[in-house]
């Protein structure tokens, strides 16, 4: 059962009994996975999308389910405290917001947003025990994540607070700047990602026409996607800038015919790990990596047949986590496999989706 948040009663009770579930939860030395374990999507039992975790340190490593849902899970996000936010699809056809506590074999509950919106994207600050998430419109059945509004969820009150003092303010794909002090995310409508300055509440702009979430580095450069059209053909290049958006630097290199993308930043702040492919055509995406300033841009994959995404660097930055899907292979599943940066070597992990390291 999902309580409503707007019956006290039912709110009264739910905050009751996950006061119980953290503090049984806290009284336990066992935790689901520490750092630079993989956490991933996969299959249960019930033949419902699940959170698995698979720890590389051990002897004989085994995929260790951790939730039991009656529905499918469809994103995740793992906290520095390494509790996840995962969304859920329900029965009517909304997503919602579900909490795994780090140490705790109960899943409950957080925010529940059907008939009418659905839930998604949770992603937790860096250096608060608060997530946002997108609150998206349903209209038959049919989500309108251009009328996305953001949100925060505080763990510590278990309040819902919108992001912004107008909630009409839109925005989708949050993404956290290292020291939390600052976030980027996409406004689809304009075409821009938009910074915004938490201490001061300045909202700065940056144009993109590419509609991807911006990624954070060191000393809060920002890298972004945006879209390239030199005589009717187009291109998508990554870019560096600072949070004011000044000095802008092409890091792919200008006149380049590539759809860049899939990008993330080594721990060191040095090199970028990112996918191309040819701008058109069914080619599969590659896994390359360069070093922040554009220089040193190398191939880690070749195989065009091959899918390669959902990038995650480990703690030292030694190996990159990713998916893998074969294109050209009828009903295939999607795999994790991990590459070393240093040797190139590649080892398959296990059949999943959505991997990540556990910060």
């Amino acid at each position: 059962m999902i309580f409503s948040f707007e019956q006290p009663r039912c709110r009264r009770i739910f905050f009751l009994c996950l006061l119980i579930l953290l503090s049984l939860s806290a009284c336990r030395d066992q935790s689901h996975f520490d750092t630079d374990q993989i956490i991933y999507l996969a299959k249960g039992d019930n033949g419902r999308y699940q959170l698995f975790a698979y720890d590389l340190s051990a002897r004989n490593p085994e995929p260790k389910q951790l939730t039991t849902q009656d529905q499918d899970i469809l994103e995740f996000d793992v906290s520095s405290r390494h509790h996840t936010a995962f969304t859920q699809t329900d029965e009517d056809n909304s997503l919602d917001i579900w909490l795994l506590w780090n140490s705790s074999e109960e899943t409950v509950p957080l925010v529940e947003c059907g008939p009418t919106a659905a839930c998604k994207n949770p992603r937790w600050s860096p250096t608060q025990n608060v997530f946002a998430y997108e609150l998206t419109p349903l209209r038959d059945g049919e989500i309108v994540r251009k009328e996305s509004r953001l949100w925060w969820y505080d763990l510590e009150s278990f309040q819902l607070i919108p992001m912004f003092e107008d909630e009409n303010w839109l925005g989708q794909d949050v993404r956290f700047a290292a020291d939390g002090r600052k976030l980027s995310y996409i406004v689809p409508a304009i075409d821009e990602i938009q910074v915004f300055d938490l201490k001061t509440g300045e909202i700065g702009a940056i144009t993109s026409r590419a509609n991807v979430a911006a990624v954070w580095g060191a000393d809060s450069d920002l890298y972004f996607s945006a879209l390239q059209v030199d005589h009717e053909r187009s291109a998508t290049h990554i870019f560096k800038t600072d949070a004011s958006g000044t000095d802008v630097v092409n890091l792919t290199g200008i006149g380049m015919g590539v759809d860049d993308g899939g990008y993330v930043v080594a721990p060191d702040g040095v090199q970028l790990a990112f996918t191309r492919k040819p701008p058109r055509g069914g080619a599969g995406r590659q896994i390359w990596l360069m070093d922040v300033d554009g220089s040193n841009q190398r191939s880690l994959t070749d195989n065009l047949s091959i899918q390669h995404g959902a990038l995650s660097w480990n703690s030292s930055g030694t190996q990159l986590l990713f998916q893998r899907f074969d294109l050209g292979q009828l009903n295939a599943e999607p795999e994790i496999w991990l590459v070393d940066i240093e040797t190139g070597e590649m080892t398959f992990v296990v059949q999943g989706t959505r991997p990540q390291f556990a910060p």
